[in-house]
């Protein structure tokens, strides 16, 4: 039981220190982006397969995010339009995965990320 208690303890703690690390990365901030407005595709490994993610901006902001993956719909049906919700709120990729569908939104974030990058250059 001790073993068990543990191992649940550890876990949680490097759950925790690596959404803490997430939110470090340059994935931009809700204010003073400046990018190139149009459409920036960019395209990962998801769990399943490549997931590619198309980032619409105008000159400061978010405006769209589309989504094309072969993922299970079960695990991304809510947690992607949650996760698209979070970016746009944010007005950047520096927002948390979802629990559920960690490796599919971790790649999403990544692709977001990378888009945005795009468009800042």
């Amino acid at each position: 039981m001790k073993k068990r208690i543990f191992a649940t303890m550890l876990t949680a703690a490097v759950f925790t220190g690596v959404l803490a690390l997430s939110a470090c990365g340059d994935g931009g901030s809700s204010g003073g982006n400046t990018f190139t407005a149009g459409s920036y595709s960019a395209t990962v490994e998801g769990r399943n397969d490549d997931i590619t993610v198309t980032v619409t901006v105008n000159n400061s902001n978010i405006t769209s995010i589309d989504i094309d993956h072969s993922e299970t719909p079960n695990w991304v049906d809510e947690a992607f339009p949650q996760l698209i919700d979070a970016i746009m709120d944010a007005n950047s990729a520096n927002v948390d995965y979802i629990a559920g569908a960690t490796i599919s939104t971790q790649a999403v974030i990544e692709a977001v990320r990378d888009a945005l990058d795009q468009a800042r250059n």
